[in-house]
């Protein structure tokens, strides 16, 4: 005879059935976890993975004492989940975010782009499923998952963003000018922004910018920025490490007199920098796409753990 534990993940528990080849099913335990809804936002449905987990362990101990088996003797798990629930994942399937459940459709306004764009397209699938992709479905709530994510991550003295920031910006004015672009990525008109989001004009930082400039060197700051001149203007062309770089440009962080300074950086995007972790600056960037390695630092200590990555790409020339 063979024992093995069926789990089902539905809308508010999981459920685990203990059943034997031979005899059928010995017992079942179940386990509740919670639904996280808003009433300021009635699209919103979530769960935690933590939860889930937690439930998951409750739920097969109490089939496991039903059965009367020991665990030992269970030899496979079988799993079956909420069609529509999506998890945005990373490295090792780890959840980055809380669950997005069947029911949230926070992602209505993707699964309508989704739907314009493929009947442009002219794709069969689109038909296949009614002629509209619904809101409940994977890719728009991916979509939507990546609109919300953060430019700039503060919290104390620490603050994260993906390449730098401009020498003209305080802290808080860093703060402020990430707001301004993700209200625009998660806003209405989106797609709009995207169109006209890429160039490399304006090339430096004016409090009365208005649309789309000012939204551009924001952008462009935070995702582009390695050198800068003194007055703040932007090198958008120079990629090679420190003391490679032309005449009148400075990596953004060595610029005298930033109104940041005060603050520790935690970067990436700079792979020729390769790893820094002095006392004001941690640059992670240390080539894992090229087949250099993949970098974390802990906050608490400062120790760095590297794991060597196998080349993916070759740099351009």
């Amino acid at each position: 005879m063979t024992i093995v534990a069926g789990v089902d993940f539905g809308t508010l528990s999981a459920r685990v059935s203990i059943v034997d080849s031979s005899r059928g099913r010995l017992g079942s335990g179940t386990a509740e976890y919670p639904l996280e809804r808003s009433r300021h936002d009635p699209d919103l449905a979530t769960q935690s993975h933590d939860d889930h987990m937690s439930a998951l362990g409750n739920a097969l101990r109490r089939a496991i004492a039903d059965a009367g088996v020991a665990g030992e003797d269970i030899a496979a798990i079988a799993l079956d989940t909420t069609g529509s629930s999506v998890v945005p994942v990373g490295d090792g399937l780890v959840p980055l975010d809380d669950y997005y459940l069947w029911c949230d459709h926070r992602s209505w306004r993707e699964a309508a782009e989704i739907t314009a764009r493929a009947h442009e397209a002219k794709l069969p699938a689109i038909d296949w499923c009614g002629g509209v992709y619904s809101s409940e479905w994977g890719f728009a709530k991916l979509l939507h998952w990546l609109r919300q994510q953060r430019l700039a991550w503060r919290q104390g003295d620490v603050l994260m963003v993906h390449a730098g920031v401009l020498p003209a910006w305080s802290v808080d004015d860093t703060m402020q000018r990430a707001a301004e672009a993700e209200a625009a990525l998660r806003g209405a008109h989106y797609r709009d922004f995207f169109e006209k989001m890429y160039g490399n004009a304006p090339i430096a930082w004016e409090d009365d910018l208005q649309g789309i400039e000012r939204l551009r060197v924001i952008v462009n700051a935070f995702t582009r920025l390695r050198y800068c001149s003194l007055e703040g203007e932007m090198e958008f062309h120079h990629k090679g490490a420190p003391g490679t770089q032309p005449p009148g440009w400075l990596p953004w962080f060595d610029v005298p007199g930033r109104k940041s300074a005060e603050a520790t950086f935690i970067i990436g995007h700079w792979s020729t920098l390769g790893l820094i972790n002095r006392s004001r600056l941690i640059a992670l960037d240390t080539g894992c796409l090229w087949g250099g390695e993949l970098t974390a630092v802990r906050l608490e200590d400062r120790r760095v753990f590297a794991v060597q990555c196998p080349q993916v790409r070759r740099p351009k020339a």
